[in-house]
């Protein structure tokens, strides 16, 4: 121990390094797996075209300057 003539010094010195141990265990294990996640593989697939319905009315003019086709 580091304090051998002190229990209670030695008493907060271990309650202080298993705290400090289980909080840098916690750090690592849970905010270290955010960068280090691998995201599933997606399978490909052919991509179906899709029609999109618009509602407009009187607007002619800007579903012409807006909409390519």
């Amino acid at each position: 121990m580091i304090y051998h003539d002190n229990l209670f010094l030695s008493v907060v010195f271990i309650i202080f390094a298993f705290s400090a141990a289980v909080q840098l265990f916690h750090y690592l294990w849970f905010y270290l797996a955010v960068p280090l996640y691998r995201y599933p593989e997606e399978e490909k697939t052919e991509k179906k075209p899709v029609s999109v319905i618009i509602c407009a009315r009187n607007e002619a003019e800007n579903l012409r300057k807006f909409l390519p086709s």
